[in-house]
């Protein structure tokens, strides 16, 4: 019987414009739609239909804060809120030991980058993306 596979969250990698900005965790990837609110005299229940879908990446990284990419992440977003022409491609891999799985993939606009130095030396970043067009979906979507 075949096994599938499971990716918790805990690990990924993400890719931005083909260059790899980090393994992550606390990856969460959200897919939403606008739904349009009808209804005509009589009705008793609500109506609605579908309008524009939408979609966003965000995750976490660590690494300690005297190490090589000390607020990538940041780096990552002012960079591109200053030159802002064009939306950059975005992958996403669910990591399973060292192989890994496409999860999802296409253009987004860095949204927002942050870093958080707490007393114990463990740097966390945090990145998120926002959806510039349609992705490519790889795995369960």
């Amino acid at each position: 019987m075949a096994q599938k596979r499971r990716f918790t969250g805990k690990y990924a990698a993400i890719y931005c414009s083909g260059v790899l900005i980090g393994e992550a965790f606390d990856i969460s990837v959200k897919v939403s739609e606008t739904m349009l609110e009808h209804r005509a005299y009589g009705d008793r229940w609500q109506h609605r239909e579908p309008d524009i879908a939408d979609w966003s990446v965000s995750c976490k990284r660590y690494s300690l804060a005297s190490g090589y990419g000390l607020g990538a992440s940041i780096d990552i977003a002012a960079t591109q809120a200053y030159y802002s022409a064009t939306p950059v491609m975005v992958a996403v891999y669910g990591l399973d030991g060292e192989a890994g799985s496409k999860i999802i993939e296409g253009p987004v606009w860095v949204s927002e980058g942050n870093l958080g130095l707490p007393a114990a030396g463990m740097e966390e970043e945090g990145i998120e993306f926002v959806g510039a067009g349609e992705p490519t979906f790889f795995i369960g979507m």
